[in-house]
């Protein structure tokens, strides 16, 4: 039981780490690539 909510919880975590990251780079390519510059 433990061992399954760990893994579970785990799981979550990575998934919102990746579309989290994903997210950051998005943006942060938007910015760079502002007009003008």
């Amino acid at each position: 039981m433990d061992g399954v909510a760990v893994r579970s919880i785990f799981g979550v975590l990575l998934t919102i780490l990746f579309f989290a990251s994903s997210l950051i780079s998005a943006i942060y390519l938007a910015v760079t690539k502002k007009p003008g510059y």
